[in-house]
């Protein structure tokens, strides 16, 4: 008779164990976004800040061609451009830094329709790194 009992048991572990097991997977919810689903879904879309005049526009209009690491006139501003990277995000970035406005790096990456302005995350707005030393 104790046997009976202890198998008995012993299924309603095994039920129990198979119960939680399926509402762990339903509550974690199973796999990852995609790509696509990522870029597409505007809460998990990268920032993007909007160019604030025609000159910063045509500077994004023609990023990919600009040369790196020597003074370029765009419009009525001169900028210096770094190398084009690969970013975390997948995508090709640039920094650009003003000569009018030394203090004004602006990170510019490739998105589906350009270039476009992007949040720079190493640098704490006034122009500063994190850890206080100025640019």
């Amino acid at each position: 008779m104790a046997f009976s009992r202890d198998r008995g048991r012993a299924r309603h572990f095994l039920a129990l164990c198979g119960l939680l097991s399926v509402c762990g997977l339903v509550a974690c919810g199973g796999s990852a976004p995609t790509e696509a689903a990522i870029y597409h879904d505007p809460a998990l879309r990268p920032g993007a800040i909007d160019a604030a005049s025609d000159v910063e526009r045509e500077l994004l209009s023609r990023l990919s061609t600009l040369p790196a690491g020597q003074s370029v006139r765009v419009g009525s501003g001169t900028f210096v451009l770094e190398p084009a990277y690969a970013a975390a995000s997948g995508r090709r970035c640039r920094a650009i830094t003003s000569i009018e406005l030394p203090d004004a790096r602006r990170l510019a990456c490739e998105a589906p329709d350009g270039w476009v302005f992007v949040p720079d995350v190493r640098q704490e707005p006034g122009g500063q790194e994190p850890g206080g030393a100025a640019q």
